[in-house]
């Protein structure tokens, strides 16, 4: 673990600090972690219970601090998590966490078989609560089966978002803790259904680093607004595509008029009637035959993408703001944005990722003489 605001070149090259591989004393198992910096909370999944002769299954869910390791202060004790039932023919179990704020949204699935056409099938159940306070009956979820929920992230500690692998983005209300989480929307991908991949940084902006932040001069914008961010999606099958979406469509009324009433529940809106105007697709091109999609050649942060074109790093701002402003090379067509290609550096090879926030960016590079090896790039904006 690195803290980007006291890292150098220096501190960068001394012994790294280990963290206690179980903060949880003796626990079967870890099954999820998740890490939100800006509260200095870790957050890991135990399981309680995973002998397959019987039939209920357990979580536990462990709040520490990232710098002390000891219980966090604000979470009053772990919670107990009630996953799916276990049943004979399930062969597989996967949880996934969330935070933002006091919001947390937890994820529990089971691999139950594959059906004729070698598809997973899955039962799961998707929790949100508030974990500051203690003792809440955990009797207020939702549940589906068939598909999964590849990735969940809070949008705001009102709304939240899934990717499912039916390549659909699924909106769901989460504003009354008193009631299961309600979904208001499919929004459909004009691709099959696969393990898409999304990325959408929940905790990006707070108000003592936006409140030092200014744009004089040509500097790019910034803002919190979060209906101006950008979240992306990444196919993983060839052909490879990154689509960007503006946020601003989840927060919309949306017209009665977009929903497909022929769909299951009704809740499906057609990548025709909200993709053009509210997207941008960017074919990806792999230029070493051997390289994964799964690693990450771009990133997202607040209005920015940065990806790489055929060596290039470009940095794409679909703020409307800096749109309105004409910085870098304007693109105005649907969902306009503005773009700065840097030309004074190649970057051919193994780029594995890219992480940016409001001041710096991150460019993980696998280095060439030791795989194990990740050489890391930090670049103040």
């Amino acid at each position: 673990m690195i803290d980007l605001r006291t890292c150098t070149p220096k501190t960068a090259s001394a012994p790294s600090c280990i963290w206690n591989k179980d903060t949880a004393n003796a626990v079967p198992a870890v099954c999820s972690r998740y890490i939100d910096e800006t509260q200095d909370l870790m957050i890991t999944v135990n399981t309680l219970n995973d002998n397959p002769h019987t039939s209920e299954f357990t979580y536990r869910i462990n709040f520490r601090t990232m710098y002390t390791d000891k219980e966090h202060p604000l979470a009053q004790g772990s919670r107990l998590v009630n996953g799916r039932t276990s049943r004979p023919e399930d062969t597989q179990r996967r949880v996934a966490v969330t935070v933002l704020g006091d919001r947390l949204a937890f994820y529990s699935n089971v691999l139950q078989s594959r059906d004729e056409e070698d598809y997973h099938l899955y039962r799961w159940s998707l929790h949100v609560l508030n974990w500051h306070m203690g003792d809440q009956p955990d009797d207020k979820f939702m549940l589906g089966e068939s598909y999964d929920l590849v990735e969940i992230r809070f949008l705001t500690e009102e709304k939240l978002l899934a990717l499912t692998t039916r390549a659909e983005i699924e909106l769901y209300n989460v504003e009354d803790l008193s009631k299961a989480p309600q979904l208001q929307a499919r929004f459909m991908l004009p691709v099959i259904p696969q393990s898409l991949l999304l990325r959408y940084p929940s905790v990006f902006h707070s108000t003592p680093s936006c409140a030092r932040l200014t744009a004089p001069g040509d500097r790019w914008i910034w803002t919190t607004n979060p209906a101006d961010r950008v979240i992306c999606v990444m196919t993983v099958r060839h052909p490879l595509a990154i689509f960007v979406i503006h946020a601003r469509l989840f927060f919309m009324d949306i017209p009665l008029t977009w929903f497909d009433t022929t769909s299951k529940d009704g809740r499906a809106i057609p990548w025709s009637t909200w993709g053009p105007q509210s997207s941008r697709c960017f074919p990806q091109a792999l230029d070493i035959p051997f390289l994964s999609a799964v690693g990450y050649r771009f990133g997202v942060g607040g209005s920015r993408v940065m990806r790489v074109v055929e060596h290039r790093m470009h940095m794409t701002d679909f703020n409307p703001s800096a749109v309105a402003r004409g910085i870098g090379k304007d693109v105005t067509t649907y969902l306009p944005y503005v773009e700065v290609v840097n030309s004074d550096r190649n970057f051919a090879g193994l780029l594995e990722d890219i992480i940016l926030d409001e001041e710096k960016v991150l460019i993980f590079i696998q280095n060439y003489d030791d795989c194990e090896v990740m050489d890391v790039e930090i670049i103040d904006l």
